[in-house]
């Protein structure tokens, strides 16, 4: 079951990598970002939000990118950020559980009691902290992050200000890098 799981997901993650390629070449998301006018924070928002999952991330850096490159970069990315703590949190509160599962179920096939025992060490979990905020501000997507910072145990009041903080530097960088191509 795990198996059809991971395998149904990897394939609407290719799906959506070629959506955003094809919106892109298409020029659709530059005729929306154009469309959204004054309400380029809404969409900053909503595209914050759609940042965070694995499904979305794709077409929702498109959006970010574009909306980074025409509206002020700044404001992009700290609303932007704020929807991506909104996704992140859901994510985090609802679907921790599965995340966690389907990071066990790969560990588990590498067989290796030294992974599982140092995710025990106090030391080790400040080192997935750390690693799970880097794949937050990253363009992949949250999920595997989030787990890591499932797997750490980090209390709710520090995973906010880590979210929001790492989310709106990704889209910062994203928006950089737009601006630059």
């Amino acid at each position: 079951q795990m198996k059809k799981h991971l395998f149904r997901d990897a394939c609407i993650i290719v799906v959506s990598v070629f959506l955003a390629i094809v919106l892109v070449r298409m020029g659709i998301v530059h005729t929306l970002v154009g469309f959204t006018g004054d309400a380029y924070i809404l969409a900053s928002f909503v595209a914050g939000a759609f940042f965070t999952s694995v499904f979305t991330t794709a077409p929702a850096i498109a959006v970010l990118g574009s909306l980074g490159s025409t509206y002020p970069l700044f404001v992009v990315a700290l609303v932007g950020g704020l929807g991506a703590l909104v996704g992140d949190a859901v994510i985090f509160r609802f679907f921790k559980k599965n995340i966690s599962q389907d990071v066990g179920y790969i560990l588990t096939l590498t067989h290796s009691q030294k992974i599982q025992k140092l995710l025990e060490l106090r030391m080790f979990r400040w080192f997935l902290t750390s690693i799970g905020a880097l794949i937050i501000a990253s363009p992949l997507p949250d999920e595997l992050g989030l787990a890591l910072l499932g797997m750490s145990r980090i209390p709710l009041k520090l995973f906010v200000p880590i979210s929001f903080t790492f989310n709106v530097l990704g889209i910062y960088v994203i928006g950089m890098i737009a601006r630059a191509l």
